[in-house]
């Protein structure tokens, strides 16, 4: 579409028409500037992400992959519904290194979904949950994929500014998606996995410890100023060495195991590479023709009369875009079309852009085309719709939150007031539970209509930047909260009686 509209755009009345151009000029704009297909995206496709698949595979062909999934079902498998908080810790873990929700999909998800499956969760919901889970990786810090370092060039920031505004929405948006899981387990009665069943979690952490130090090299060393690729090279080679030391023999290590990493890293990077490409050519399309500005005047025009409206049309553009396309590609060509237009409203570029990086991770799991909703139903054997929506209600938050620290930007750390910062932290928390619990429709017990309808406008009035208002949603929420509650207790009372109305030689013991 963009290629044609370089021919046909002339044709175009309106703003959105242009002079046109001869073939010779979109050749020489595509292949012999920067503006192009060997562009920035392709160039960031050859360094960062390139290495960064590198590590990921190298950490899981070591049994790094086992390693976080093991210890993951220590911490949590013997809780209420365990094995799908496994999948929800595991997946976090896997896929801030991986940054692709796909991957981590096919491969935490072989393990988790199965497991789910067998412990009474439906098809749908197994895989639904490992989508969820999986497409927040890329949003959860200390790594966050290859998105960060892709963020931190483009705003003109450092590694560490961009993990540390990421932070506080990440563990809403996975406190979130545990408590819906809970919420699915009480529902279902559904019980953790005997502790003698579990590995401890000492030795587990003890046996696979050595998995750790990569990890914390890469960090450390991204935090000393280094570059994300010469970070990620120095944490593949210390990973190698720990390998060829300690010698697992479930995963030993030799040439060939070498060779069918990198194999496999080629394999993964391919359609990314091929992507950043065809983003590249649709850049080049856009600084030729200069629809770029056009479209950031109609964002801006839009936003004059309400930000909100300008917000949401890079929502829509952004999940379109990543439909078909990994996180990276999407990030970059959301962030050439929109962001500029956000910042000119008046966004700060920390707060347009991660807002760009939010819609395109949720991208892969939102209907109609889901790529990680439709690898996850491979596995579970389900339908992919099903478990695209039931993902999207699951990881509800990640839709929203972005608004949020749009409008609070003390969520993520921007401002000096501390006092503000908590407070918006609380009252956001707060929001949080109550848009689950509505939207999941479960609290201490399954919610009636109204109690459904006045959750979900406590959360919108606990997300509102005013705190008057904030006080009022979190009434409704402790209202609701105290009535089921008291219902509860009501139910257990007259279970109790008819109990013991049925044997009265039981009646004294339970009177007292």
């Amino acid at each position: 579409i963009m290629m044609a509209y370089t021919f046909f755009g002339k044709y175009i009345p309106g703003m959105f028409g242009h002079r046109g151009f001869a073939f010779d000029r979109l050749i020489e704009q595509m292949f012999l500037t920067t503006n192009g297909i060997f562009g920035g995206s392709v160039g960031i496709a050859s360094s960062y992400v390139l290495m960064f698949v590198i590590f990921g595979e190298f950490l899981n062909s070591t049994g790094g992959g086992d390693f976080f999934f093991d210890i993951s079902r220590a911490v949590a498998g013997s809780t209420r519904g365990g094995l799908a908080k496994t999948a929800v810790v595991a997946s976090a873990l896997f896929g801030s290194i991986s940054g692709s929700p796909i991957s981590n999909v096919a491969t935490t998800g072989a393990f988790t979904i199965p497991m789910m499956k067998k412990s009474g969760y439906p098809a749908y919901f197994a895989g639904a949950v490992e989508t969820a889970a999986s497409c927040g990786g890329t949003i959860m810090p200390p790594v966050m994929g290859a998105v960060a370092f892709l963020m931190a060039e483009i705003v003109g920031v450092t590694y560490l500014q961009v993990l540390v505004a990421a932070i506080i929405p990440a563990l809403l948006y996975y406190g979130a998606v545990y408590f819906a899981v809970d919420s699915q387990a009480i529902k279902r009665q559904l019980k953790g996995d005997k502790k003698e069943n579990l590995p401890p979690v000492f030795k587990t952490l003890i046996s696979g410890i050595q998995y750790l130090f990569p990890l914390i090299w890469l960090v450390v060393r991204l935090f000393m100023g280094l570059s994300p690729s010469r970070a990620a090279l120095e944490s593949i080679l210390c990973m190698l060495i720990i390998a060829l030391i300690t010698r697992n023999p479930k995963y030993p290590i030799s040439l060939k195991c070498i060779m069918d990493a990198l194999v496999s890293s080629i394999n993964s990077l391919a359609p990314v590479a091929l992507a950043c490409a065809s983003a590249g050519l649709v850049i080049g399309v856009i600084t030729l023709t200069g629809i770029g500005g056009k479209f950031t005047s109609l964002v801006m025009a839009l936003g004059q009369g309400s930000h909100f409206l300008a917000l949401f049309l890079t929502m829509i553009v952004t999940i379109i875009l990543g439909m078909g396309m990994s996180i990276s590609p999407t990030y970059l060509l959301a962030a050439s079309l929109c962001a500029p237009g956000l910042i000119n409203v008046g966004l700060s570029p920390m707060a347009a852009h991660l807002f760009i990086v939010y819609y395109s991770a949720m991208a892969t799991m939102t209907p109609p085309v889901a790529l990680a909703a439709y690898t996850a139903a491979g596995i579970a054997e389900a339908d992919p719709m099903k478990v695209g929506f039931e993902a999207v209600k699951i990881g509800i938050v990640a839709f929203i939150i972005p608004y949020v620290f749009v409008f609070r930007p003390e969520l993520i750390l921007e401002g000096d007031n501390y006092l503000h910062i908590a407070l918006s932290v609380i009252f956001t928390t707060i929001g949080v539970v109550a848009l689950t619990t509505g939207v999941n429709n479960w609290l201490f017990r399954e919610n009636k209509r109204w109690e459904q309808f006045a959750l979900l406008l406590s959360s919108v009035m606990l997300f509102i930047p005013y705190y008057p208002v904030n006080i009022a949603g979190a009434v409704v929420l402790l209202y609701i909260a105290i009535e089921q509650l008291r219902s509860l207790k009501k139910s257990s009372i007259q279970s109790l009686d008819e109990t013991n109305s049925a044997n009265p030689q039981n009646y004294s013991v339970a009177e007292n």
